[in-house]
Parts: structure tokens; C-alpha cells; sequence
């Protein structure tokens, strides 16, 4: 079983490159990849190579890499070449990169042509780009326009054009992606992604034209169709309407755009210098945490905390803004009061309340105070405190504080970590391969397979 990849990078941050070595040779895979970053090319391949010899594309697209940052870029590619031959999509797309980065932009543009279209490829955006930059943006454009349905296409297909003749081939390219049933068939998750970037890049596209009332009403159809929740429309929307259209953003605010527009439109009148009108607006929104913000950017920080202190009092919504008004108003203690009585109604339980407590402790240097009044029954709490004690000095408290925990996975990784910052190496080795994982890693036979 491999070492964790931290605690192998621990061991080669603080020099244990013998015991590294010794790992490596036995099959420990990371400890082999963290020891060829710290040692010259001939040992760094001369580790990698028992496990390349394998197929699996990961050691050698290290192999590649180290070759490549030496200069070697046709050793590199000699290295990627047979796998990618084999269809390994990554070493297909490490492959036209490194090719690219040769020089060799046709042989390139060859392979990538060949990517499905349907798929995201960073391969095909760098070779987009080398074309354009070599006036050749016409055979870019080509290369991109099939795989517009992919939002990080889109954007460079809009960035190659951007002050050329082509924005009426984009707009072409892009309307059957944004058009009244378009939106609503692409459903969710990546591909309402891919959509949504397609909208906001035809709206850029029409503005960059001068053509700002049908940027306008691209972004209103989309919000029409998909939902005003779709926060980047919304916004997108609002800031095009306050350059051009003040009283249409009031009006959006006011009806569909909601919270989302009621915030551009506070952020727009406060650049102005009408903050009253941007309280005001946040005000009507119910917007408290952004509200209080506002007003403690603006001297006024006695309001922000009467805003804030209802959601800190009932709820732990805004409790980081209020704490943090209170702490620079001179008002620590009374800032730790309000979490301790929150902690108090859930009984000592809630993640998110122990780390405010221990966080404000430790940045106002209190964190002795921390580490003796914090129960440590808790994974949260007990990993917060055995920070808390490096941080002051305390590495072998930390160790006997984390020790009886040994045999969990993130503490006994913490515990390992610890043991080799006090040069104990070989207990941490030991420590880390007797952590009982409560998940096995997610499969993947590139990576997963023995001795990965």
C-alpha cells in the first residue's frame, strides 16, 4: 500500500530522502514521485521507470514532464507517443500539448482535430490560440465552431476574435445555443453550464458590435426561459442595465431579478457615492449580511452590528462579519459571548460555531485559552487544538493529543505529520500504514491498479 502522497512530500520536505529511496524501491509509488521532484533528471526517471514499465499513463506522463522542463520536448513526446497510440485519452491530450509547445502546431492541429467534439480539450484551446497567433484564425475558428456546445470553447473562440472581422460567425455559431427551446433542452448540471456561458458570450459578442439592446434582450430571454435564480445572468444582466438602462435595473431589482439584482444595484449605487439609496435597497431585500458590510465600509460600524446582531444572536448566518466588527470595535469579549451562547442552544455541537470560537481565540492570541477550554471528544475540535499547540510551541503535546486516535485516517495522517516534523520518521511510516481508511480510493485502472 502506497503512503499517503502528504506524508511522502513531508518526508522528502524534511529530508528523508533515504527512507524515501528505500519506500520507492519496494513499490511505494509515492514515495517515489516525491522524491524525484527533489533530486536531478537521471535518478528522478531511473525512479519513475519500474512503474512506467507497467502502461500506466501516470508515471510516465511524469517521465514526460521532468523531460520537457529539461528542454527534452522530443524525448517527451517519444514517451507519450506509444500511449496515446493506444487511445489513452490523457496521453492524446498531453501529447498535441507537447507538440505544440514544439513547434510542430500541424502535426498538432492533427490530433486534436480528431478529439471528439463533444468533449472539453485544453489541447484544442492551445492550439487554437498558436493558430491565431499566427494569423491563421480562420483554421481556429474552424477548429472551435463544432465544439461550441462546450462553454471553455466558447470562451476562446470569443477571445481569438475579439477585434477581427469575425463576430457575425460567432453570433451564428452561438444563436441555436441561446434561441427561444434551446436553454430549457439542455436540463442541468455541466451542460446547463456549457448553455449558460453560451448566452453570456453571445450578449459580449453583440455588445463588443455596439448592438447593446439585443445583448439586453439575449440576457432577459435567458432569464425568462431558464429562471432569474441563474445568479451569472441575472448579474450580467443588471450590469449591462446600469451602464445603459439605470431605471431598468431599479425595475429589475424591484420585480424578478431579486436578491441577485438588488445586490449589483446596491454595488453600482455605492461606486456613485448614493449609499444611503444602497442601504436602502438592501434594506428592502432583506440582504442583512451584505448590508452590514456596506455600512461598516462606510465608518458606520455601530449600524452594521445592530443589523448583523439579530441573524448572530438566532442563527450563525452573519456571525463571522458580526464577530469581526465586534473584535475591531474593541468588543472581543463580546463578540465570544454571542458564539459561546449559541454554542450553548446546540449543546457544544456545530463544527462551524467551535472553528469561529477557536479561530477568534487563536487571532487574538489567545490560544492557550483555546486549547484548555475546548473539549477535545471531537475530531473538529481535537485537530483545531493540535494546531493550535504546534502553533505554540506544543509539537509533543499535539503527538500524545492526537496519538490514542492513531487509526483514523485524517488523524492518523495529522499524527504521522507530526511525528516526522520531530524527526521521527519511521514512527510516522508506521503510523500512516496502520490508519483504518473508511472508504477504499475511487477506482480508476489507470491510476488504481496495483502498485497504484
Amino acid at each position: 500500500m502506497n503512503l499517503p502522497r502528504e506524508l511522502a512530500v513531508a518526508l522528502a520536505d524534511h529530508g528523508f530522502l533515504d527512507e524515501l529511496r528505500r519506500e520507492a524501491a519496494a513499490g511505494d509509488y509515492h514515495c517515489a514521485d516525491a522524491l524525484a521532484a527533489r533530486v536531478g533528471i537521471g535518478e528522478a526517471l531511473a525512479l519513475y521507470r519500474p512503474f512506467a514499465e507497467t502502461g500506466r499513463w501516470e508515471p510516465n506522463a511524469r517521465i514526460a514532464d521532468r523531460l520537457a522542463a529539461d528542454g527534452n520536448l522530443d524525448a517527451a513526446i517519444t514517451v507519450v507517443r506509444p500511449i496515446a497510440e493506444s487511445g489513452d485519452p490523457a496521453a492524446i491530450e498531453r501529447l498535441a500539448f507537447l507538440l505544440a509547445d514544439a513547434g510542430r502546431i500541424d502535426e498538432a492541429l492533427d490530433i486534436v482535430r480528431r478529439r471528439p467534439e463533444n468533449e472539453y480539450s485544453g489541447a484544442v484551446n492551445r492550439v487554437a490560440r498558436l493558430l491565431a497567433e499566427q494569423n491563421r484564425t480562420a483554421e481556429a475558428i474552424d477548429l472551435l465552431l463544432p465544439r461550441v456546445a462546450r462553454y471553455r470553447h466558447t470562451r476562446k473562440l470569443v477571445e481569438i476574435t475579439a477585434g477581427g472581422e469575425w463576430d457575425e460567425t460567432v453570433i451564428a455559431a452561438l444563436r441555436p445555443l441561446t434561441g427561444p427551446g434551446a436553454l430549457a433542452a439542455w436540463g442541468c448540471g455541466e451542460a446547463r453550464a456549457d448553455t449558460s456561458f453560451a448566452v453570456e458570450s453571445l450578449s459580449e459578442v453583440l455588445q463588443r458590435q455596439g448592438r447593446t439592446d439585443e445583448a439586453i434582450a439575449v440576457l432577459r430571454d435567458a432569464c425568462a426561459e431558464q429562471g432569474y435564480h441563474l445568479v451569472n445572468h441575472v448579474e450580467k444582466l443588471a450590469d449591462l442595465l446600469a451602464r445603459h438602462d439605470p431605471d431598468g435595473l431599479r425595475e429589475l431589482a424591484a420585480g424578478e431579478g431579486g436578491w441577485t439584482a438588488a445586490q449589483r444595484l446596491a454595488v453600482h449605487l455605492e461606486e456613485q457615492g448614493r449609499v444611503d439609496e444602497a442601504v436602502e435597497v438592501l434594506r428592502r431585500r432583506g440582504l442583512v449580511g451584505q448590508l452590514g458590510e456596506l455600512l461598516a465600509r462606510h465608518g458606520r460600524a455601530d449600524e452594521a452590528i445592530e443589523v448583523l446582531r439579530p441573524g448572530g444572536v438566532n442563527g450563525a448566518d452573519h456571525l463571522p462579519v458580526l464577530c469581526r466588527l465586534l473584535a475591531d470595535q474593541d468588543r472581543f469579549d463580546e463578540a465570544l459571548a454571542i458564539v459561546d451562547a449559541l454554542l450553548e442552544r446546540t449543546g457544544g455541537a456545530g463544527h462551524d460555531l467551535i472553528g469561529q470560537r477557536l479561530s477568534m481565540l487563536s487571532a487574538h492570541g489567545r490560544r492557550a485559552q483555546a486549547i484548555a477550554e475546548t473539549p477535545t471528544d471531537d475530531w473538529f475540535a481535537r485537530s483545531w487544538v493540535a494546531e493550535m499547540m504546534v502553533e505554540e510551541g506544543r509539537l509533543d503535546d499535539a503527538v500524545e493529543l492526537l496519538r490514542p486516535h492513531r487509526r483514523d485516517e485524517g488523524e492518523g495522517l495529522a499524527l504521522a505529520c507530526l511525528l516526522i516534523r520531530q524527526g521521527r520518521a519511521e514512527e510516522a511510516i508506521a503510523v500512516a500504514r496502520v490508519r483504518e481508511c473508511s472508504e477504499p480510493p475511487r477506482y480508476d485502472p489507470r491510476f488504481s491498479d496495483p502498485p497504484f
